[in-house]
């Protein structure tokens, strides 16, 4: 007796097309482009060698990492087709990641600009009383120093410290940490006796050395 094997045909269907879909996947896994490019410092021609770079494909995980040479320039041989994640590292660094769409047999040219990183630095001003008739220097003056803080709508002056300045008249107040960005909106309240009370008011930017502040203060016989 002869048997017959039905086929149905939505069986038919997914058996073919998970043929269709293997075949593909192998294949595809086949296709490869390059990937090169230069690292240079942010707002300058620059080169920045001994960057650190991973390359991942987001399409089947796969990584390659490289440095930069002494141009700055990197290159990534045979990167696995589709999209690939590009990170940079490096100390002092901020890390950036960009994203390569690669081509099969195809090159994607990647020039990237890193941003330093500065630390915050210790902030340290000079403060320096005189006579305002004389100029002469006020030894023992109280130096009361306020920091600004608060909102722009209900700021406020807190307390930070109290110096006493030398024979020379100053005194060198420490502020704290500065980022890049930032500031100190600083006010010194100064009393020494046979003067006047006085205020100074002053910003303090991010850099290093401090220029010397300077207040005269006012004589009682003035």
């Amino acid at each position: 007796m002869k048997q017959t094997i039905k086929i149905y045909p939505f069986f038919c269907y997914i058996f073919a097309l998970s043929m269709f879909m293997s075949s593909c996947y192998n294949f595809s896994k086949e296709f490869r482009g390059d990937l090169e490019g230069k690292v240079v410092l942010r707002n300058t021609d620059i080169p920045i060698p001994d960057v650190e770079i991973t390359v991942e494909s987001l399409k089947d995980s796969s990584w390659f990492t490289s440095t930069t040479d002494e141009e700055g320039n990197f290159y990534f041989p045979d990167v696995h087709f589709g999209l690939n994640k590009v990170v940079f590292k490096k100390k002092r660094y901020h890390i950036l990641t960009k994203y390569a769409d690669i081509l099969n047999d195809d090159t994607f040219l990647l020039d990237v600009e890193l941003r330093a990183a500065v630390r915050p630095i210790l902030i340290f001003v000079p403060i320096r009383i005189e006579n305002y008739n004389s100029g002469w220097p006020i030894e023992k003056a109280t130096v009361d120093i306020y920091l600004r803080r608060g909102t722009e709508e209900a700021p406020y002056w807190d307390y930070l410290t109290t110096q006493h300045t030398d024979e020379m008249g100053e005194t060198i107040v420490f502020l704290g940490s500065l980022g890049r960005k930032q500031t100190f909106e600083v006010e010194a309240r100064v009393a020494a006796p046979g003067y006047y009370e006085g205020i100074l008011n002053f910003t303090v930017y991010f850099r290093k050395k401090q220029g010397t502040r300077t207040l005269a203060l006012y004589p009682y016989d003035y």
